[in-house]
């Protein structure tokens, strides 16, 4: 059977990577002929982005999909942040093209592993053998005799399969956080359906110690279960990701904790999906991100919208005015990179999300339509099913001699 494999190059930033990830998974869910291989470039300032990668271990896909990771790179960093982002990608060229043309060499290994160790073939029978191999990463069949001596050598093939299957399993890794992530989800668990606003500003949201004061005292006054994702942003001009709060009594009014102990619950990191996906979450106080704002919508959840860079702005814009899909709590809040931040009043939070969390409202009935709408474009017959398609029969095609 003629296989594809396809190079995907995610821009640095999780954000990228994963909604790139979902795309894969889409691919290979659809059609087995394919093979994917990511290409990782690791930002210095996200600390948090190699422990998410080694979290990373589905077996549906741990025989299609390959992380490769890209050397790092030293330079000075550039107080623009496209400036940064730009020269960056530009460091990133030579490696990327380097393991691009050591794709082949290593697809070649993992399938010999793969062949020995699940399909218990002796890779040494391939010796003078007329067998040809199909690997993802080569258009024709590749004649056994024409594979490298070492490997069909009984000793030494052993000790290269064997540093094979060690890479491999270094992706079946977990990380620490099963324990938080559980802890949020048992909580959501005992809140009523449909109940709790979440909040969650993207992995570079983070407010001063004012703006966290006045969302906390719109909490408190409109009495809502919430889950609230809050980090520390970074200094002030200085390109990085936000922190954890070592102590959240110092940046919260006095006795907040307290008070809302029984409706509320504070957090750091977010698993955003399996929370919007929970019949508890009723509403999502979001930055609007694309990714954020697909999530809510795939899972119904609507959103109250605060948008801090990029074109969040313009999401925030089309949800609320163009497709009323949305509440505002602001539509024009400029956090990127500006000592010029502006605090949004309690009273204006505590407004959108009562507005957000309407059990009657058009925006309500709106969001329930589009996650229709959406689950259906994915369906056999689907506008994006279809689309699928017409991507993966173009990459099949071109990988035809």
């Amino acid at each position: 059977m003629k296989k594809a494999e396809l190079l995907f190059v995610p821009a640095p930033g999780r954000g990228h990577f994963v909604s790139m990830l979902e795309i894969a998974k889409l691919l290979l869910s659809r059609d087995d002929r394919l093979c994917i291989t990511v290409l990782i470039m690791r930002l210095s300032i996200d600390s948090k982005f190699a422990a998410y990668i080694e979290s990373l271990n589905d077996s549906s896909y741990t025989e299609r999909i390959q992380f490769i990771d890209l050397p790092q790179t030293s330079f000075k960093q550039a107080t623009d942040p496209m400036v940064f982002i730009s020269s960056f990608i530009e460091s990133q060229k030579p490696h990327v093209k380097e393991a691009a043309t050591k794709l082949k060499e290593s697809s070649l290994m993992l399938h010999l592993q793969t062949l020995r160790d699940e399909q218990k073939q002796d890779i040494t029978e391939f010796k003078d053998s007329d067998a040809e191999l199909v690997l993802s990463s080569f258009v024709n069949p590749i004649p056994a005799r024409v594979l490298p001596g070492v490997v069909l050598d009984r000793e030494g093939g052993t000790l290269i399969l064997d540093y094979a299957r060690r890479w491999r399993e270094t992706k079946e890794s977990h990380v620490g956080s099963g324990d938080q992530r559980s802890d949020i989800m048992k909580w959501l668990d005992d809140q009523p359906q449909s109940s709790v606003v979440f909040l969650c500003f993207g992995s570079r949201g983070g407010f001063g110690d004012n703006q966290v004061k006045e969302i906390a005292k719109a909490l408190e006054r409109g009495g809502f279960p919430f889950l609230w994702s809050l980090r520390r942003p970074p200094p002030k001009g200085k390109l990085a990701y936000p922190t954890e709060h070592e102590n959240l009594e110092e940046v919260l009014p006095e006795g907040f904790l307290d008070r809302t102990a029984r409706i509320g619950k504070i957090i750091g990191w977010a698993p955003q999906v399996a929370i919007l996906s929970h019949p508890a979450i009723g509403g999502f106080v979001s930055h609007c991100g694309w990714n954020s704002i697909l999530e809510s919508l795939w899972f119904g959840v609507p959103i109250a919208t605060w948008p801090l860079y990029a074109e969040q702005q313009f999401n925030a814009f089309e949800m609320v005015k163009e497709m009323e899909l949305a509440a505002e709590i602001m539509l024009d809040y400029l956090a990127e990179y500006t000592d010029n931040q502006i605090t949004v009043t309690s009273e204006e939070i505590e407004r959108g999300i009562k507005q957000l969390m309407e059990n009657d409202s058009k925006i309500r009935k709106n969001v329930k339509e589009m996650t229709e709408k959406s689950r259906k474009a994915l369906m056999d017959g689907g506008s994006s099913h279809f689309s699928l398609g017409r991507i993966i029969d173009d990459v099949i095609i071109d990988s035809m001699p």
